[in-house]
């Protein structure tokens, strides 16, 4: 049967043949649904090098999202190409649909918030928000930014929300930045499960407990998953 192709889109993948399917035979019966991930895959790839100049320059995304300040203001910016309409939602707007976002195209959009008196930022350090959103299917939704800095759990309803952090002391950094290995040996990390106990572990009980050990097994780069959500986490 014709492989088929990731949204109807066409990467040019299929004439290619992956070794994985010599080393495991047992997957040519989903052979089919394999090459639609690799086409998905190779078609957004080319358009992120085309649009955004690359993966690396795309994993670099914090310096442009969530909040980032400019002139006279703040711009908050989300990716979110699944959406139709998009608000910021939290404390400085009693949560309610008052801010939305506008679409910049390739699933950006933003908003820029004004400063308020003396120059300060609208939203004021620490308050909470979220992102609000309808999506294609006209479901609405609140989400945690991907790109913000902090969250907090309201422990009434186990859910998270972002937290607009920009504290007028800024920590300084006491040891200097480690050399960038020749190679990386990447140990995955979910630091709210790096705990025995029954409960969501913190940062600071990840850094005692786990890292000592990450680093004896000679691991280099440390990757941590679900940093803003996690179904474990009771989101």
């Amino acid at each position: 049967q014709p492989l088929p192709l990731h949204g109807g889109l066409g990467s040019g993948l299929a004439d290619m043949s992956l070794k994985v399917f010599e080393i495991d035979p047992t997957l040519k019966g989903c052979e089919g649904q394999i090459w639609d991930r690799v086409n998905g895959y190779k078609w957004w790839k080319d358009e992120l090098e085309k649009k955004e100049g690359g993966i690396a320059k795309f994993a670099e995304g914090y310096r442009t999202f969530g909040f980032n300040r400019a002139e006279g203001g703040s711009v908050f910016r989300e990716w979110l190409p699944n959406a139709r309409q998009v608000f910021l939602i939290g404390d400085f707007n009693d949560w309610q649909n008052t801010t939305p976002l506008h679409n910049e195209g390739f699933g950006k959009w933003s908003v820029k918030l004004p400063d308020g008196p003396g120059g300060r930022p609208v939203i004021k350090h620490p308050s909470q928000l979220k992102v609000r959103m309808e999506t294609h299917s006209g479901q609405w939704c609140d989400r945690v930014p991907a790109w913000t800095k902090l969250a907090w759990q309201d422990h009434t309803t186990n859910a998270f929300n972002g937290v607009y952090w920009e504290p007028e002391e800024r920590y300084t950094f006491k040891h200097p930045r480690p050399a960038k290995p020749e190679r990386v040996k990447i140990y995955e990390a979910h630091v709210g499960m790096a705990s025995f106990e029954p409960k969501v572990a913190t940062y600071l009980e990840f850094a005692r407990d786990v890292l000592p050990r990450i680093k004896s097994l000679g691991y280099n780069t440390v990757q941590l998953m679900a940093v803003s959500e996690h179904a474990h986490y009771g989101c």
